[in-house]
């Protein structure tokens, strides 16, 4: 490369964010001439956006000049200026169970629910029923994995099995949990005998297969309560 071709890759390289091997194609494709190349550079942007987003180019000039022609930055913010923050979690986070986690999380941040540990159904009252359906089973999937199942199905089961079967219309789901929760009564006795005697517990065979069939039936409560929570957007006002 020459100095003449250095100098004018370096004047690209000034006005626009690219690289040089970029630069070098732009100056290629434009027999050299720095505005034209930059004149490429702008029109495959404008294009880009347009295809990505669905703007008008007109639109997509006057962010891609906000952002100096940054890309990521000028989809962002484009994104964030069309979709809740709901809607940008769903679009970004192809993991169902995370999406799910990240929506639950943002209602708790920004409706300033107080945490004491682990979120009491009542403290969630002033949500609307599908945002509330959300956070609960989130927080008690959350309970299960931090604690157990056993003891999962102490924590507000009544509340969670309603949810189920009523909201998200699987009855057979909320079923094996109230029969989990039935088993585990009628053990504790025997249990507590159990732990008092050998200084430890295991988990019965009979509460093993409903743990078992639950995880079963697992992805499509997620699956499920994901398709919920897309069917209900507009209830989600963030």
């Amino acid at each position: 490369m020459d100095e003449t071709d250095k100098h004018k890759l370096e004047n690209l390289r000034q006005q626009l964010p690219i690289g040089l091997r970029y630069g070098l194609n732009l100056l290629e494709k434009a027999g050299g001439n720095v505005e034209e190349a930059a004149g490429y550079f702008r029109q495959e942007c404008r294009d880009l956006i347009v295809q990505k987003t669905g703007i008008s180019e007109q639109e997509a000039s006057v962010h891609l000049l906000k952002y100096n022609f940054d890309i990521a930055a000028t989809l962002k913010y484009i994104d964030e200026a069309r979709f809740s923050l709901t809607e940008l979690i769903i679009r970004r986070n192809k993991d169902k169970e995370e999406a799910l986690e990240k929506i639950a999380g943002a209602v708790v941040e920004k409706e300033g629910l107080i945490r004491e540990y682990w979120l009491h159904p009542d403290a969630l009252s002033r949500l609307q029923p599908e945002v509330f359906c959300l956070v609960m089973l989130m927080e008690w999937l959350g309970f299960a994995g931090w604690e157990d199942f056993e003891t999962a199905l102490y924590f507000h089961l009544d509340v969670i099995s309603d949810l189920i079967d009523r909201q998200l219309l699987l009855p057979e789901i909320a079923e094996t949990l109230k029969e989990a929760q039935a088993i585990a009564i009628v053990q504790a006795p025997q249990q507590k005998v159990s732990l008092e005697r050998d200084g430890f517990v295991g988990q019965t065979a009979e509460l093993t297969a409903q743990s078992d069939l639950f995880e079963i039936q697992r992805p499509l409560l997620i699956d499920t309560l994901y398709q919920f929570v897309k069917s209900n957007i507009s209830k989600f006002p963030f």
